[in-house]
């Protein structure tokens, strides 16, 4: 029993991460297509979103800012991947273990996408 609530509590944190790593991506995403677009700009300002606020600044400013804020969204997708891979392997740990001591009579696959 303590194994099946243990697979279910990291079945569960995994899916969480997973759906933080997803929200990291995307947002890491932005980022790079904001930088590319300050690139392309020929204005001296632009807006960059602070807090729930656009404030103009200088673009060289709005590149430093958009560089460290763009490497620390890549720290933490690392971070959160290095953590589903980790809960990835006790996942499949407790699998062997639970099959081999219920056999067909337990299910834990949920049905997701394989990941």
């Amino acid at each position: 029993q303590n194994h099946i609530n243990q697979f279910g509590r990291r079945n569960n944190t995994y899916h969480a991460y997973k759906q933080q790593l997803d929200a990291l991506k995307i947002k890491y995403e932005d980022l790079q297509e904001a930088e590319s677009e300050i690139i392309l700009s020929d204005d001296d300002f632009v807006q960059y979103l602070i807090g729930e606020i656009y404030v103009s600044v200088p673009v060289s400013q709005a590149e430093e800012l958009l560089e460290k804020e763009t490497e620390e969204c890549q720290e933490n997708i690392n971070g959160i991947q290095a953590k589903l891979d980790e809960i990835k392997q006790t996942l499949a740990q407790l699998k062997i273990s639970l099959y081999a001591k219920f056999g067909d009579q337990i299910n834990l696959e949920d049905g997701s996408d394989g990941d």
